[in-house]
């Protein structure tokens, strides 16, 4: 009997020791369960609170840039910041107030009006969700707004007819401003050797354009918090890939030389072009892809055009990535159009394998490949820069007459493209 009540003393202890594991771990309402709560709730908090201090800081930072840039061009054309201009705003003005300075987008954007990514007088007066300082512009783009209007922003891969152009030009006023938009490389736009005496101001990613509208943007920041080294070695696998569909130009021949010093993962129509190994696809724009892509160290930016400062989302869509760009381009890479230490040139080096002998360095020493991010704590990107709010405020500073006689002196693809094509050839058949 006694060996019965022994047994069944040990069964209910057994039962009871079941049942406050089972509490422990799966009842949130037990003494644990709580802790464990309070704790997951404790992080959460933490986690949304060091968010909103990383979103205040960059706002912060961009009003800071944005009132940097406008205060530069007012002391530039030689007002000081006390000084207003009749019809203006001021930094905290209401949006509102009537405009005195009208924009007409006189052409579609590659056959859209209103244009998808500015389509009103709201989106032109604000960048980033932050109001322009000082000057406030209307935007249009009904054609019967041309007499009105101070500016008309012409997009190049959207110009109206030669005649057209002649006949509207007849009738502008020499007040208006008319600003030649491009986007694309004189490669891959129509001809600018006709227009003479046309335009006032030029709009693209050329740095010596009057308004500078690379593809992506970045500026200096104190405010940004030190990221540990080993975040961008995480889940980092593989060496080098390559996404290009755009065949037959001599960055497939650098690729298919480099092929034979390292491995390097093609997507694309250009896989079977220089005669990379199938690694299968990855869709453009899918969270897949996304996913793929950010087990690679390196990606080759490689420019389809070598034109002047034609640099494209291929480098800066590696920047987003955090991953290493590898570039290729007629660009210089300097810092007003790249970001500092981000970035491998393949012109830095002597020959194709060399560039190899380099990745594969970087890719067996973790502390040398890391270096490359360490702008992250120095700089911020932005999608765009505040062309608008500087287009706007020009309008009211920049009263100076200036004419393009010969826009295709600085747009021409003759006269700016095949930059350093002849290095790059000497390096292929070196």
């Amino acid at each position: 009997m006694s060996g019965t009540k022994s047994v069944a003393v040990v069964i209910a202890i057994s039962l009871f020791i079941l049942m406050v594991i089972y509490d422990t771990y799966f009842n949130e309402k037990s003494i644990l369960g709580v802790l464990k709560s309070k704790i997951k709730n404790s992080s959460f908090a933490r986690s949304r609170a060091l968010e909103h201090k990383l979103y205040h800081n960059f706002t912060r930072d961009r009003v800071i840039h944005l009132q940097y840039i406008i205060d530069q061009m007012r002391q530039y054309y030689g007002m000081n910041r006390t000084q207003k201009i009749e019809n203006t705003s001021s930094r905290e003005g209401n949006f509102s107030s009537k405009p005195k300075k009208v924009v007409l987008g006189y052409t579609t954007y590659f056959g859209n009006k209103p244009w998808g990514w500015m389509k009103n007088s709201y989106e032109f007066n604000h960048w980033e969700g932050i109001q322009c300082p000082y000057f406030t512009c209307e935007l249009t783009f009904n054609r019967r707004d041309r007499q009105r209007s101070d500016a008309l922003i012409f997009h190049a891969r959207d110009m109206p007819p030669l005649d057209t152009m002649r006949y509207i030009l007849e009738k502008k006023d020499p007040k208006q401003r008319w600003i030649y938009f491009a986007m694309e490389s004189p490669m891959h736009n129509p001809s600018a050797v006709r227009l003479f005496d046309m335009f006032n101001w030029t709009m693209n990613y050329r740095k010596d354009s009057d308004i500078y509208r690379p593809y992506t943007y970045y500026f200096k920041s104190s405010t940004i918090p030190t990221m540990p080294a080993n975040e961008y070695l995480k889940g980092k696998d593989r060496l080098a890939f390559w996404t290009a569909s755009n065949c037959g130009l001599l960055r497939d021949e650098y690729v298919k030389k480099l092929l034979g010093y390292i491995s390097v993962d093609v997507f694309g129509a250009c896989r079977s072009t220089v005669g990379a190994k199938d690694v299968g696809d990855c869709p453009q724009g899918s969270k897949e892809c996304e996913n793929i892509l950010k087990r690679y160290k390196f990606q080759l930016a490689f420019e389809n055009s070598n034109c002047v400062d034609y640099i494209t989302e291929k480098y800066w869509d590696g920047i987003k990535k955090g991953i290493v760009p590898v570039v290729m381009g007629g660009g210089h890479y300097d810092e007003r159009t790249a970001i500092p230490g981000s970035f491998i040139n393949v012109m830095d080096f002597k020959s194709v394998k060399d560039l190899a002998n380099y990745l594969v360095f970087l890719d067996k020493n973790n502390d040398e490949y890391v270096k490359y991010f360490a702008w992250k704590s120095k700089y911020r990107i932005t999608d765009y820069p505040p062309w608008n709010c500087v287009v706007c405020a020009r309008l009211y500073l920049d009263l100076e007459p200036k004419f393009y006689e010969r826009l295709d002196e600085i747009f021409d693809a003759e006269k700016n493209c095949g930059t350093n094509e002849k290095k790059l050839k000497r390096m292929i058949d070196s």
